[in-house]
């Protein structure tokens, strides 16, 4: 999701970017690059400052935003 996580199976992994998201000295250019992306940036915006919505309102969030349901 994102780029930031992978999953498999019932496993989550962090992917590269998510590594660098979570340490402190690489985060800001991290949260810069996935914020690049305009549906990621809309998301971050309204959710800003905010716990993040379970999965079925982000997932209606981002159906509303044009992206296909799963």
């Amino acid at each position: 999701m994102f780029g930031v996580i992978q999953t498999n199976d019932d496993t989550v992994l962090l992917t590269d970017l998510g590594y660098q998201m979570v340490d402190p000295q690489t985060e800001p250019a991290a949260r810069a690059q996935v914020l690049r992306v305009p549906l990621h940036r809309a998301i971050y915006e309204k959710d800003k400052g905010l716990i993040l919505p379970g999965d079925a309102a982000l997932e209606a969030e981002l159906v509303t935003s044009g992206v296909a349901r799963q």
